[in-house]
């Protein structure tokens, strides 16, 4: 009688132990958010585009590129990696904003970069509207 209660107990404790180590953890859902971009050159009237992320959406021409820039950015327009281009040295202003909820948090952003050519390339698709 002993032995099958150990039998029993060392079945299930390895069974269990077997079902935690096969387990793997849940893939991290894609972030959540929806912004409105707007961007101002100096000459020109402004242009607006909503955009949403998980699921991708809205009235941004590249959403999913665009999603894709801000989920790097964890959010933050801010943190966006720059590309790696020349520009020329231009003074023709462009005032982007974005607001919005990216995962629950509040976005508030507003630059204004010396040039359509920098604005591009600090934003990559996210600012292109």
């Amino acid at each position: 009688m002993r032995r099958n209660l150990i039998a029993i107990a060392t079945t299930a404790a390895a069974a269990f132990v077997g079902i935690l180590l096969s387990s793997q953890p849940a893939a991290a859902a894609p972030a959540a958010g929806k912004v409105v971009i707007t961007v101002k050159a100096a000459d020109a009237a402004a242009r607006s585009a909503t955009l949403t992320c998980a699921p991708v959406g809205g009235s941004h021409t590249a959403a999913a590129e665009a999603c894709a820039v801000l989920s790097a950015a964890k959010g933050n327009p801010a943190d966006i990696t720059p590309a790696d281009v020349m520009c020329t040295m231009e003074y023709a202003p462009v005032k982007v904003k974005v607001v919005g909820k990216w995962n629950g948090k509040t976005v508030r952003y507003t630059e204004t970069f010396s040039n359509g050519c920098r604005t591009s390339a600090e934003g990559g698709a996210l600012f292109q509207v």
